[in-house]
């Protein structure tokens, strides 16, 4: 399969990235300091493969509309505690963290297996249908649907889909 269009889609990933850190009220930084994502070299953007075709994955961090702010003091630490994780893609200490945050709170556990397992299922077959098909795709979703035993990458990986993050 040719890489040509790689870089494209990779720009536009950036770009994606960025315009959502637009939205979030981040401490200015020095020009000099490096970004997270620099220094982990990772994102949250995975690359699946099939034989014929190629998805993006992205996973963002949806914001809630602005008369809803200020949220109180303990969801917007959780927020930013989740918000540094994704600056540095650690997909590892994200679930880390969600799972602890769901053991400590077993009452959220039917929830997120209803607003994120459940529907990982159904996403995931869709994204088989675009990597049966000879084109390439960018999906983007909540990054909570990518991470875990039940995420999106586990589910694709063990449907024999090449996935790597990039």
């Amino acid at each position: 399969m040719s890489t040509r269009r790689a870089p494209t889609i990779r720009r536009v990933a950036y770009s994606l990235l960025a315009a959502g850190l637009v939205w979030v009220s981040l401490p200015q930084r020095s020009p000099a300091v490096e970004s997270p994502q620099a220094e982990s070299g990772k994102h949250f953007l995975w690359q699946v493969d099939s034989p014929t075709a190629r998805v993006y994955l992205l996973g963002s961090i949806h914001l809630l509309r602005q008369d809803v702010y200020p949220l109180a003091p303990v969801i917007e630490e959780a927020f930013e505690q989740l918000l540094q994780l994704w600056q540095r893609g650690d997909a590892k200490a994200m679930e880390q963290q969600l799972r602890k945050d769901i053991e400590e709170e077993p009452r959220f556990e039917p929830i997120w297996k209803r607003l994120v397992d459940d529907r990982n299922l159904d996403m995931a077959e869709r994204i088989g249908t675009f990597l049966a098909s000879h084109q390439r795709y960018f999906v983007v979703v909540g990054v909570a649907h990518l991470i875990g035993a039940r995420g999106l990458i586990s589910l694709l990986r063990r449907r024999g889909y090449a996935v790597q993050q990039l």
